[in-house]
């Protein structure tokens, strides 16, 4: 109810002095009731609204935390895989440095391999003259061997004849003017024996 109708009621039975005294703590009874009803209005109001505000808050201050929680793990993530990456990075760089010492190693036995290849080529070519010399000398002592064997062979057919001649003219009683015998190849003159050039040539 106003303070209005209730000056208008109280106005037909009171004097408007006393109306206006009535008016007067009416008008202040009524402004501590809407005082009242406002303050407790708002109290609880700013009650709910403060309860809303803090679970909010609450609720704002966790997500936030486990936002600052993710961020600080994957930073902390972030921060392990970039370790991982510069120790990856100087792993990487050593074992390109040893692949350029092996592929230097490399070039500098190829050059020793080329190097020994040519000294076994020399080698072989060698070996090759050494066993055509071999076989030559082997083919000229053969050579002197058969030559010997043949010169051999006929002084002994020479004394042999010889020796039959002088057996045939004592069977028939003409060796009286005759030497002795001698058998010994001194009394045959010794052919002249080739040179080993002549031998090549003959055989």
């Amino acid at each position: 109810m106003s303070y209005q109708r209730i000056y208008k009621i109280w106005k037909t039975d009171i004097s408007e002095k006393q109306c206006d005294e009535k008016l007067t703590n009416v008008d202040r009874i009524i402004d501590v009731i809407e005082s009242k009803q406002i303050d407790h209005f708002n109290e609880d109001t700013m009650i709910t609204n403060i309860n809303i505000t803090s679970d909010d808050l609450r609720n704002t201050n966790k997500a936030l935390q486990q936002q600052l929680s993710d961020t600080t793990n994957s930073y902390g993530a972030v921060d392990c895989h970039h370790r991982k990456l510069k120790t990856l990075q100087r792993e990487l760089s050593d074992t390109q440095e040893q692949l350029n010492d092996v592929k230097h190693t490399r070039d500098e036995m190829q050059i020793e391999l080329s190097d020994v290849r040519g000294q076994l080529n020399e080698a072989q070519h060698d070996n090759r003259l050494l066993a055509n010399h071999a076989a030559m000398a082997a083919d000229i002592n053969n050579s002197s061997e058969r030559l010997h064997d043949i010169k051999s062979s006929k002084q002994g057919h020479h004394v042999e004849e010889q020796q039959q001649k002088r057996k045939l003219l004592m069977i028939h009683g003409r060796n009286m003017h005759l030497p002795p015998i001698i058998e010994t190849e001194s009394i045959i003159a010794p052919r002249k024996v080739a040179p080993d050039n002549d031998l090549n040539e003959q055989f």
